[in-house]
């Protein structure tokens, strides 16, 4: 066996002064769902929870589980640490070489998680107050379908994930100001971004929102087990997104629901540019090009709805693609569109 003392004292405990609830924990609720992000195997945690100062104890993975510890374990997990919320500590699944940190109740399953941020862009992020600015921004006040997706979240009692969240937080912040108990987890591959959203809601007083790093092509989450997954502009950040789409469809419940607004550029707008950079872009996602709604038919997806949101001319200032065609004399324009499928 190999121990491990956690420093209990690493992540110091947050309390809200009204409630004297102790915070920065995930959510139970959640915390029975995680899996490993490529077997499925269940995953057990070893660690503190709710500010318990517990030695931890982690069998290596070269040695097996006997069968009568795996009997303990599933019974004292059940009454020890799922029902309660995680702190600090580890997840692993049994016969799995992998270990997954979870930081101040944030399981981290890819490292290093600062890959998609640079420190720089984080600080950047802390110091505009960036966090608090999205929340209070209205841009989709005036459109009615993205409103009416988020009302329908908000009053749900399902449970609810935002992939690829970022510093704009998707659907979270439309959900939350509607209904602050909403049972929501956001993901991102930004561990400072999790963080300062999970610091900023907490000022709010709203405790019912987790927060995990993973990457949407390979959820550490159970199959069946969601009843809405949602994203703004998700897909379009994530390369080879056609992976996560069939993930969302896996891990979303018979006639749950994926709320979807997504841009696409027009293909042909790519012939103004070099051979070399126009492949380099459009293999990078294709669906950014060729449109959403097909790959959604294609996993299974049954299309309930499907709306036209807006175009614009994208600005060089933009980045990425956009800077680049701007080099060649080429501007590009964005299409957006609303959409809903269920599985």
């Amino acid at each position: 066996m190999l121990p491990f003392l956690l420093d209990c004292c690493a992540h110091s405990k947050q309390v809200c002064p009204q409630t004297k609830t102790v915070v920065d924990h995930m959510h139970p609720i959640f915390s029975g769902l995680f899996v490993h992000p490529e077997s499925h195997r269940p995953l057990a945690f070893f660690g503190n929870v709710e500010g318990d100062r517990v030695p931890v104890h982690v069998i290596t993975p070269d040695q097996p589980f006997p069968e009568e510890f795996l009997k303990q374990l599933e019974k004292s997990q059940g009454a020890r640490w799922v029902h309660r919320r995680w702190d600090n500590g580890l997840l692993w699944a049994f016969g799995e070489r992998e270990m997954y940190p979870v930081n101040g109740g944030i399981p981290i399953f890819v490292l290093p998680p600062e890959q998609s941020w640079s420190p720089i862009a984080v600080k950047e992020l802390q110091q505009q107050k960036r966090i608090r600015k999205n929340w209070q921004l209205d841009r989709f006040q005036e459109n009615s379908v993205v409103m009416e997706f988020a009302k329908r979240m908000a009053e749900s009692e399902g449970l609810i994930i935002d992939i690829a969240s970022g510093p704009g937080g998707g659907f979270v912040p439309l959900i939350l100001r509607k209904n602050p108990e909403a049972t929501v987890l956001i993901d991102d591959l930004c561990l400072g971004v999790l963080q300062e959203w999970q610091g900023f809601l907490r000022t709010l007083n709203i405790h019912n929102t987790s927060f995990a790093l993973f990457d949407a092509r390979k959820m550490p989450l159970r199959s069946n087990s969601l009843d809405a997954v949602c994203e703004i502009g998700g897909f379009n950040e994530i390369p080879r997104s056609t992976e996560a789409i069939k993930e969302v469809y896996r891990v979303l419940k018979p006639g749950g629901t994926l709320f979807s607004v997504d841009s696409t550029i027009e293909k042909g707008e790519l012939f103004g540019l070099p051979e070399s950079v126009r492949t380099k872009w459009y293999d990078m996602n294709p669906l950014s090009f060729e449109g959403f709604l097909d790959a959604f038919k294609s996993v299974g997806f049954k299309v309930i709805s499907h709306s036209f949101l807006a175009e614009r001319e994208l600005s060089p200032e933009e980045g990425g693609l956009p800077s680049e065609a701007n080099k060649y004399g080429v501007r590009l324009h964005q299409k957006t569109c609303c959409t809903e499928v269920i599985k």
